[in-house]
């Protein structure tokens, strides 16, 4: 399991989000990464192991959701 991640995709699209006044999200690799700022802590949503990697983040207007779009040559919904 990662301790940290650093770095992020530059090559997705809207790929830095605010979840929370103080939590970002954002892709680095096949992982989106929350990150809580005022406490240095970095959570790991893992990505599909035989994708091609994220392609877009979204997150909803009340900030309740997150979607995650990976590309794949399968298509899946999970």
């Amino acid at each position: 399991m990662f301790r940290h991640i650093f770095g992020f995709r530059g090559d997705v699209k809207d790929n830095i989000h605010y979840v929370e006044e103080h939590t970002i999200a954002y892709p680095a690799g096949h992982q989106t990464v929350i990150y809580q700022m005022d406490q240095k802590v970095q959570r790991f949503i893992p990505g599909t192991v035989d994708s091609e990697g994220i392609s877009v983040i979204a997150v909803s207007p009340n900030n309740k959701f997150l979607a995650v779009a990976e590309q794949s040559e399968k298509a899946m919904i999970t």
